[in-house]
């Protein structure tokens, strides 16, 4: 019975260094599209959604092309965000607007309250996570 319990509490503080490499790393990519946003917009157009990311419960990154991506930021809690499979961005026409349209993600409709275009070409770059953790340390002086 000790053996059980030593082990069990072993594998939940494993999954618990796990779970904190998750969110580093997550933390790092929100801090680098963060950096590498623009100036908001109202709206944007787009022929379909290429591929997605998320960020955090209130931000993700969505491409529309393939170097083209958005940073949006959603009303909170959108909690189903970090964990979600697949999203939908349903709209009447093309066109992605803030304060109107919302990103779908399972039972979940979370507004879109802010859009920035990202510099995609730099973040498929940064996405190498030695350069962020690079980054990152030269930052804290280390």
């Amino acid at each position: 019975m000790q053996r059980w319990l030593i082990l069990a509490a072993l594998a939940a503080m494993l999954a618990g260094c796990a779970g904190n490499r998750v969110g580093e790393r997550q933390q790092a990519r929100l801090e680098l599209a963060e950096s590498l946003a623009g100036e908001p917009v109202d709206s944007i157009w787009y022929q379909r959604l290429q591929n997605w990311e998320p960020l955090s419960e209130e931000r993700l990154i969505i491409w529309t092309r393939v170097n083209e991506a958005w940073l949006l930021d959603v009303q909170r809690p959108c909690s189903e965000l970090p964990w979600a499979q697949g999203i939908s961005i349903p709209t009447m026409s093309r066109q992605i607007r803030a304060n109107f349209d919302s990103v779908h993600v399972r039972n979940q409709r979370c507004r879109i309250t802010r859009i920035r275009e990202i510099d995609a070409r730099e973040l498929r770059e940064g996405g190498d996570m030695r350069r962020i953790e690079q980054a990152q340390d030269e930052a804290g002086g280390t």
